[in-house]
């Protein structure tokens, strides 16, 4: 292929994906306030399988062509670019409330990060059984949101939120973020 033709198709690619990008948030948006989701819900399922679906094809094809380091580069380089130059340029705009339930987050973020290092340093290599495992990770975590959520718009419809992921995470979500960091 030329190279031409090479930056051509990397641009319509770059176009499909901003636009798409743009009809999943609006789209994930509108069935969060039809279903009586929260925001958060949404963007934790929805919003993350919509936007990683480019990177989750192409660590597949590049794994099946035997590109192992791309598949992996993909996915590190990914969260890389995510935490540090979306979530800086997010908050750049206008800043970003962080509660009890996204700093859990960011915790099992670091843990299953810290997983995946022992992974692929036992052996130099991430098994299939190791995949696996994180699969079952994914499911459970997708569980354990769906649910809490679940709890919480109860907890919502009955006049009562009192953020139910930040309670079985171990803190008390009532609290503002600045009490919540002091004691």
């Amino acid at each position: 292929m030329s190279p031409l033709k090479s930056v051509l198709l990397v641009l319509v690619g770059l176009a499909g994906i901003i636009l798409g990008g743009d009809l999943v948030v609006d789209s994930a948006c509108e069935i969060a306030l039809q279903y009586g989701l929260s925001q958060s819900f949404i963007g934790l399922t929805i919003v993350a399988m919509g936007t990683s679906l480019p990177e989750l094809v192409t660590s597949m094809v590049a794994a099946q062509k035997g590109e192992n380091d791309l598949a992996l580069g993909n996915v590190v380089g990914s969260n890389i670019f995510n935490i540090l130059l979306i979530l800086g340029m997010s908050a750049a705009i206008s800043p970003i409330t962080v509660d009890g339930e996204a700093i859990f987050d960011m915790l099992l973020l670091i843990v299953m990060s810290g997983v995946a290092y022992v992974f692929t340093r036992s052996k130099g290599v991430l098994s299939k059984k190791e995949g696996v495992v994180f699969l079952l990770m994914y499911a459970i975590y997708f569980v354990y949101i769906y649910v809490c959520a679940c709890i919480s718009e109860a907890l919502v419809y009955h006049g009562t939120h009192v953020g139910v992921r930040g309670q079985l995470a171990g803190h008390s979500s009532l609290l503002p973020p600045s009490e919540f960091w002091s004691g």
